[in-house]
């Protein structure tokens, strides 16, 4: 009889939490006995908050509960033949001195009430009312932050753009969702974690119609992905698919950015380098057994492949259980064939493979040792990164590599900290250490960082050495080293103006010195680079940075105007990516503006660039797309 009690006691209390798991947006679960379920796998950092202490002061309670009715109603007596027997009947007598069982059931009676108020189980209502802000559109019911309210704009216009292009893709018949989607936008991926259990991790909301993200940019790196799966729940009776490889494959196939390279081209990349897993190994449970990457780009490439050949309601028809047979009429080994055939096709550079190297290395997180521990350490080593607290970085990523000496990423932070603490020697010395591994992932920003030490040092002929040894594909420090090279080769002769107000004692050379490399605020830099358009105003880079601090504070028009007089005056022979970075960001200023000719124009000259990888190329289409979009919606 106790048996069975205790089992009803994990059935009944299982209830809420698989009722709120399913039907409201917590991926995290608290349980008296199965204890604590974090969320994600792809989160690794599990930190102790506030709520987990409450939910272990409520198992607290249920143990306290228990061994109370075990002393108050068990009797063990010759009566009971040294048995223990329950007495129910004790229960209702002597009032008075059960009083404290009373109490304690009151409370776990109050804890049930409130889970939602108090973070253990919170429903779709309390994160709404957590979140603070609320818009409504045509297609979407958007739950934001309220510190978010300055961004509310551009949050709206990219749920509803991605809606369209979205809707022309998957319901290319005209079709549209039944009811609107639900979007929640977080401030942070700390306050996602507290939420809803879910970090850096975005995640589908299935049986609530919509997704949840946190803010990064505009556009949203991940807003179409997931709102790709809002589109997907009603193809299939469960919400969901069962195979893994399709319900991920769909939405990176619809999404199709995936940065440099497309899906195809990461895919047939994998197969040259020989790491790519067979279809079958991933359409399930075994999609997770591998990195990522891999499996999201593989899976995304041959979903795209199965759209583009025959059509988006055959897939729709396989996508619930998987079933090729039926709805292909060709098992999954053939159609792998297929896809495999049509890989051979698309284009790669050399320099494309050289790219997905890097990016295609990190293991599943199965493989990963002490994922969570390292992960919690690396957390609290970058928040003191960020606030400044240099000294507590160091000491971390140093804890950190006595139990990973030749983790790159760990060697990388301590290289930044100690440089922000201006231990030169010692950065200098892991930056040399990361450039003589084999793994070249963090070279290039290694040896940048040995440039900028020379510089402060001012040992200009090593800097200048450094920047120019530097063969990397990745465009951010390919445009730095650009930059710094730049200002090296400028005269580093005092040069001023005698009839300007502002009487500067240091070459322009000094002065971008102070801009590129010198740890300084907005502001500072913006009198440096004041004073080197003053002194120098034929030279390009004084405007290319103005421009580029100006677009991060959001003064757009002013930016775009420093950014035309630094087109004007760079070489296209010489300094093609830093044109087509400023064109870039002219068009994007363009667009807050609301100048949607301007920033077609711009995102045009870009995308007409027969030196650009594909997925550059589709990314400037799609900035043109965006402002045809919003044009036609003004009209």
């Amino acid at each position: 009889m106790a048996y069975l009690a205790y089992l009803g006691f994990l059935l009944l209390t299982c209830v809420p939490v698989v009722i709120n798991l399913i039907f409201h947006p917590p991926v995290f679960a608290y349980h008296a006995t199965f204890g604590y379920f974090p969320g994600p796998i792809y989160d690794f950092v599990i930190p102790i908050t506030s709520t987990l202490l409450i939910a272990r002061a409520e198992t607290l309670l249920w143990a306290l509960l228990f061994l109370g009715l075990t002393v108050s109603l068990c009797e063990i007596s010759r009566h009971t033949d040294l048995m223990p027997q329950l007495r129910w009947r004790k229960l209702f007598s002597s009032l008075t001195k059960r009083v404290w069982l009373y109490l304690l059931v009151v409370c776990l009676l109050g804890f049930q009430v409130y889970a939602g108020a108090l973070g253990i189980r919170p429903t779709r209502e309390d994160i709404a009312q957590k979140l603070g802000g609320f818009r409504e559109t045509e297609h979407f019911e958007i739950f934001y932050a309220r510190p978010l309210e300055a961004e509310i704009e551009n949050i709206v216009e990219d749920c509803e753009f991605q809606y369209a292009q979205l809707s022309a893709y998957l319901m290319p018949d005209g079709d549209e969702l039944s009811r609107k989607v639900r979007a929640y936008v977080y401030a942070s991926p700390e306050q996602k974690k507290q939420l809803i259990g879910a970090g850096s991790t975005s995640v589908e909301d299935p049986f609530g119609h919509g997704f949840h993200i946190h803010t990064q940019g505009f556009p949203h790196p991940v807003l179409k992905h997931e709102l790709a799966h809002v589109f997907t729940v009603p193809w299939s009776p469960l919400k969901v698919s069962l195979k893994i490889g399709l319900h991920e494959g769909i939405a990176v196939a619809a999404d199709w950015s995936e940065g440099r390279l497309t899906a195809h081209q990461w895919a047939k990349a994998m197969r040259e380098m020989e790491i790519a897993p067979s279809l079958s190994a991933i359409m399930g449970i075994g999609f997770w057994g591998h990195a990522g990457s891999r499996s999201y780009l593989l899976a995304g490439s041959f979903v795209r492949f199965l759209v583009d050949t025959y059509g988006i309601e055959k897939f729709k028809g396989v996508f619930p259980t998987g079933n090729f047979v039926k709805h292909y009429a060709k098992d999954l080994l053939v159609l792998e064939a297929e896809w495999n055939a049509f890989l051979e096709t698309v284009p790669l550079r050399d320099d494309d493979v050289a790219y997905a190297t890097y990016r295609l290395k990190r293991p599943s997180v199965f493989e990963q040792v002490c994922a969570h521990e390292m992960a919690a350490l690396r957390d609290v080593a970058w928040q003191a990164y960020y606030r400044k607290d240099f000294a507590t970085a160091v000491e971390t990523f140093t804890t950190m590599l006595s139990d990973e000496p030749d983790n790159l990423s760990t060697l990388r932070g301590l290289m930044y900290s100690a440089y922000r603490m201006r231990d030169y020697d010692k950065a200098l010395s892991l930056a040399t250490h990361i450039v003589n591994t084999e793994d070249t992932r963090f070279s290039p920003e290694a040896m940048l960082l040995k440039g900028d030490i020379y510089w402060l040092k001012n040992e200009h002929e090593k800097a200048m050495d450094a920047y120019v040894s530097i063969e990397t594909e990745y465009g951010t420090f390919e445009r730095r080293r650009m930059k710094r090279i730049a200002a090296l080769s400028y005269s580093d002769r005092v040069q001023s103006q005698p009839n300007s107000a502002i009487r500067e004692e240091r070459s322009l050379r000094e002065l971008l010195r102070g801009v590129l490399v010198a740890s300084k605020s907005v502001s500072e830099k913006m009198a440096l680079l004041s004073v080197c358009i003053q002194i120098a105003p034929e030279r390009w880079l004084p405007y290319l940075l103005t421009g580029e601090l100006l677009e991060k504070e959001k003064a757009w028009q002013i930016s775009n105007a420093y950014l035309h007089q630094a087109v004007e005056r760079l070489i296209p022979q010489q300094h093609g990516k830093l044109i087509l970075e400023a064109r870039r960001l002219i068009g994007m200023n363009a667009y807050q503006q609301k100048d949607y000719e301007t920033a077609q124009t711009a995102f045009r000259s870009i995308a007409e660039t027969t030196t650009l990888s594909l997925g550059e190329v589709l990314s400037a289409q799609n900035w043109i797309q965006r402002c045809q979009w919003a044009e036609s919606r003004t009209r």
